[in-house]
């Protein structure tokens, strides 16, 4: 059956509000036991949504983090960059959460609240940012990532683990915030990692029998092979000032290994103390009995890797009894796995046995995951109150849902968290892409299967309907009435990916970007850039204060178009897997030391070799004026620091991220085209943020960024001037 394939780089109107995917949730009950939802998004904005009889949808949504404008130097547009809540078995809420000016990467500052109580009203979270408490926090540090422990142990605030992100390693760095804010002995200090560990994956606050509080921590070690798991009690200080731990070491099964994205969640379970759960290479419990005396493990298996391999995320919720325990955790395909364990009869003494459910999946395409309790109604046990069964919040791209098994049927039933939206619509930047299935006579044919396989991850549009498209996943579709399948992906930076698409058994390749780059390839003249027209018409530059100096600002963007077409074609087909390894070796080189252990500092010996018999180095340098001057060959290298000077990003996007908030405080970009390695450096002031070019979509991110620094010209000015060709239409 032939099958027609056009993509089109154009402006879409799409009816609603802009979605914004959440990053990251959590949950506790109000007094009424319906659940209060914190959520922050990609935008950082924190948010609580809870239920509102006055509202039509039954739901309201509070901004939290803009109550924050103003205070402790934050700006006007607070950012926040994590947060972190949890509940005690009397219903007080403890909240912790790292706010910056406004950008993520900048100093975070870190509130805590009091115990809150669970009957706060709409009015009041309203005015919840008067209740928060500074905590002194290192100068020039931003956490990406809170963990709270619970209060059930009479201990006041909860335990608090603060991660931060270091871009030139990848990895997260763990400090350790002193729960009481009146102990002047110590407020904040890093986390020592026990001995012979590299880096800590993964962390979870807990309380051990014999311990009390602490970190659980799964932390590489030398050997990737083996991962190693300790809980380390919060820090004792000294007459001195000097921190001391204390480490106890649990067995691990050997299929944790740094390789495995895993997760830890502490369960409190009786009077405060935590069983531990792990999972990534299965799902895996750690009671109470594997946690004190001296047996630490091995742990008991729940699950095998089926549904719980490689999860980032994990949450663990019980009943007031632990009775009931219930597992979710979203793994490597975006798939909530759940599994619920029941008590059964124990040998009495020891810990309570459980029998467990077989691990299932009950939903797909979800951002994130937050367990919680939701009451039995019309049932009341005597020693424990009302009983309760296990819920889930979850996060879809554009929307949340509350996922709760009926009590009746035994179904999980699953509810749309619905809020009020103005009638509006927005503009979304699309690469369009329609697949058109026919018979040999050239007639639709509706209802037929298509099966798309993306180059790399990507949330997509497939026939009006959000999907997670997957790299490692062929996801199906079905063609409409008139034989087509639409898919619409965001063209944010001018990247897309390439789809292999299979009908009846045909596959064939797609490259929405295509057209793009065959228009860019036409582009051999300043001139043709100084005098583009836009798709209605219009001038690029219709009355340039200086046509001097905009061409020889076209004449430099220019420049770095071919350049970057150049490594477009390097880093196309068979022939650029060997140098896309060649480079990520490098960046093996300057992520690990000699000996394999997690290295902070950037020896020469571990700098790509910017330079080394390069076949193409093209450096720009602007003034604030607008006066631009190219350099090639080894005059754009010796313009700038040495390479070995420069802070190397281990991607490029955390590179264009770093510059994008400020185009104009931009001073130079350099390309280099090395023997070995693709590097594209951003001169910023006195400093110079560099990243390898390794994969081919990434050179059109570059390209973008290179026209908006150079010459000005934005992302809808590209898609007005190159995303108004015809559209190339592929018959297979």
């Amino acid at each position: 059956m032939p099958v027609d394939i056009t993509s089109t780089l154009a402006q879409n109107h799409v009816a609603g509000i802009a979605p914004v995917p959440m990053q990251q949730l959590a949950v506790v009950c109000a007094s009424d036991q319906s659940p209060l939802l914190f959520a922050v998004d990609e935008k950082g904005r924190l948010t609580v949504t809870m239920r509102d009889a006055s509202q039509t949808t039954g739901w309201i949504q509070i901004p939290l983090s803009d109550q924050l404008a103003g205070m402790d130097g934050l700006g006007a547009a607070p950012l926040t960059q994590c947060f972190a809540a949890s509940q005690d078995t009397d219903g007080g809420i403890w909240l912790a959460l790292a706010v910056s000016d406004g950008d993520p990467l900048h100093e975070s500052r870190v509130y805590t609240s009091p115990k809150l109580p669970a009957n706060l009203s709409p009015r009041e979270w309203r005015h919840f940012a008067k209740l928060l408490l500074l905590r002194p926090t290192p100068a020039g540090v931003a956490f990406s990532e809170l963990i709270l422990g619970h209060g059930d142990d009479g201990g006041g605030f909860p335990g608090i683990v603060a991660g931060t992100f270091c871009p030139m390693t990848g990895y997260l760095e763990q400090y350790v915030i002193n729960p009481d804010p009146s102990d002047a002995a110590w407020t904040c200090v890093p986390f020592k990692m026990p001995d012979g560990a590299t880096l800590c994956r993964a962390a979870a606050f807990g309380n051990v029998p014999g311990l009390g509080r602490g970190i659980y921590a799964l932390c590489a070690t030398a050997d990737p092979r083996v991962d190693s798991l300790t809980f380390t009690t919060q820090p004792v200080v000294d007459e001195h000032g000097e921190p001391h731990w204390t480490v106890r070491t649990f067995d691990l099964p050997v299929n944790y290994a740094w390789t495995v994205t895993a997760a830890l969640a502490a369960l409190p379970v009786s009077g405060g103390m935590t069983e531990l759960y792990v999972s990534g290479a299965g799902l895996h419990r750690y009671p109470l009995s594997l946690q004190a005396g001296d047996c630490f493990g091995p742990p008991l298996e729940i699950a095998d890797t089926t549904f719980f391999g490689a999860t980032p995320r994990l949450s663990v919720s019980c009943d007031a009894a632990a009775s009931t325990i219930d597992v979710w955790a979203l793994n490597a395909y975006d798939q909530l796995a759940h599994t619920t364990g029941y008590r059964i009869d124990g040998t009495p003494g020891e810990d309570p046995a459980y029998t467990w459910d077989p691990a299932l999946t009950l939903a797909t395409e979800i951002t994130a995951l937050a367990a919680y309790r939701t009451p039995v109604a019309d049932r009341i046990d005597e020693s424990s109150g009302s009983p309760t069964r296990g819920a889930v919040a979850i996060a879809y791209w554009d929307h949340m849902a509350l996922m709760v098994k009926s009590s009746e049927v035994q179904l999980w039933q699953e509810s749309a968290v619905a809020l009020q939206a103005p009638d509006a619509a927005f503009t979304l930047n699309t690469f369009t892409t329609r697949i058109t299935v026919t018979d040999d006579d050239h007639i639709a044919l509706g209802d037929t299967p298509v099966l798309l396989r993306p180059s790399f991850d990507v949330p997509a549009l497939v026939n009006g309907k959000y999907s997670a498209l997957k790299t490692g996943i062929a996801r199906l579709a079905v063609t409409d009435a008139a034989g087509m399948v639409t898919v619409m992906v965001e063209a944010g930076n001018l990247t897309a990916p390439v789809y292999e698409v299979t009908v009846g058994g045909r596959s064939t390749q797609e490259d929405p970007a295509s057209n793009l780059v065959a228009g860019l390839r036409t582009i051999t003249t300043p001139e043709q850039i100084y005098n583009a027209q836009r798709s209605d018409g219009g001038a690029l530059f219709p009355d340039p204060a200086d046509p001097e100096q905009l061409m020889s600002q076209c004449a430099a963007a220019l420049d770095g178009i071919e350049g970057l077409l150049i490594a477009y074609d390097r880093l196309e087909g068979e022939g650029a897997r060997a140098g896309r390894g060649q480079a990520r070796g490098y960046r093996r080189g300057y992520e690990h030391g000699h000996d394999g252990r997690h290295s902070h500092s950037h020896s020469h010996s571990h700098t790509p070799r910017v330079g080394h018999h390069s076949s193409l180095t093209i450096g720009c340098h602007f003034a604030a004026d607008g006066t631009v001057t190219v350099h090639k060959g080894r005059a754009a290298l010796e313009a700038l620091p040495p390479p070995a000077a420069w802070e190397w990003l281990l991607a490029i996007g955390d590179g264009l991220k770093a510059a994008a908030d400020g185009v104009e405080q931009a001073v130079s970009w350099t390309l280099d085209i090395g023997e070995d390695a693709i590097s594209f450096a951003i001169g910023l002031g006195s400093r110079v943020i560099a990243s390898l070019i390794d994969v081919r979509e990434q050179t059109l991110a570059v390209i973008a960024y290179v026209l908006e620094a150079t010459a000005g010209i934005s992302l809808t000015d590209i898609l007005a001037w190159l995303g108004s060709g015809a559209a190339m239409t592929r018959t297979t």
